[in-house]
């Protein structure tokens, strides 16, 4: 339970290179929501920034969890080797929202990480020069493969903003470093209502500067045409829709060169096989490359 930035990303690492397996907890989440995930992966050590360590001490304390504050003195180091990681190691556990029932545990292994961030690094042409903002929570695979993990892995840097703030969003586009931007739907209606209560002086240096962007993504929820149309009137930048899931990470996305249609969710990224079948578990089509929002099958799911 690490705030965005230099310590979360780390800490995540870290666990990695030991041989752990890292299960980020929401910031916002009350205790039993806390409690409910960490007595389910079974959790040995918690690493908390500072400000959490009051609200999950007695629990750790309760259930024999060693906890470790950030921050505090440590008088002693013993020095140990890595072990060898093997692809097929388990990383990562992520939490899926409970829609349905209670959150359920998504297990992801090395190679399943590695996967996606080399497609995704492929797909969105990533490079070294590149310069993103973070501002997507970090218990989510938005945020920790999508923009950490493809920054990070193609030697981009990834700079991050602790919370929303519209301001400080565009105080950091202003600057002019940034070159890539990845939020949800809510965080760019947000930043619209920002920027139409601005002066004139104002729009027109925001306009200028977001149109030098490569690439700005929008996922996690279905983003409405409108707001993808105004969004493109504002900053100039056709936002690039992409689907995904907890369970498997990225699937599908628009094209980065080429079309990409408002409503429309994409193609099959490389190495996803997608099959839409109807109510009855029919297959109605199977294969690489399918535009799922041109179907004309009605009824069909993914």
């Amino acid at each position: 339970m690490v705030n965005p930035g230099f310590d979360y990303v780390v800490e995540q690492w870290a666990i990695w290179q030991a041989g752990g397996i890292a299960m980020p907890l929401c910031l916002t989440h009350p205790l039993p929501s806390l409690e409910y995930v960490i007595e389910d992966t079974n959790a040995t050590i918690l690493v908390v920034s500072p400000e959490y360590a009051s609200l999950l001490e007695k629990l750790c304390h309760d259930r024999g969890i060693r906890l470790i504050v950030l921050g505090e003195q440590w008088d002693y180091a013993i020095a140990t080797p890595l072990p060898t990681i093997d692809v097929a190691r388990q990383a990562l556990i992520l939490y899926t929202s409970g829609i349905t029932n209670k959150p359920k545990g998504v297990v992801t292994t090395h190679k399943n990480l590695e996967a996606q961030v080399t497609t995704l690094i492929k797909a969105w042409e990533w490079t070294p020069t590149d310069h993103v903002l973070c501002v997507i929570p970090l218990h989510h695979v938005h945020g920790i493969v999508n923009v950490v993990s493809c920054s990070l892995a193609s030697g981009a840097i990834c700079e991050f903003l602790p919370s929303f703030s519209a301001d400080a969003i565009f105080h950091l586009f202003l600057e002019g470093k940034l070159n890539v931007f990845m939020a949800v739907p809510t965080i760019y209606f947000k930043l619209i209502a920002y920027w139409e209560a601005q002066s004139i002086l104002v729009k027109v240096g925001l306009k200028a500067c977001m149109r030098h962007f490569r690439l700005m993504v929008c996922g996690s929820a279905a983003l409405p045409v409108t707001v993808m149309e105004k969004w493109e009137s504002i900053s100039g930048q056709v936002l690039l829709e992409r689907y995904g899931m907890t369970e498997i990470g990225m699937a599908i996305s628009n094209p980065y060169h080429g079309l990409r249609k408002p409503g429309h969710e994409g193609m099959a990224l490389p190495g996803v096989n997608i099959r839409l079948v109807d109510e009855n578990g029919v297959s109605k089509y199977v294969g690489d490359c399918y535009d799922i929002s041109r179907c004309a099958f009605s009824g069909a799911h993914c």
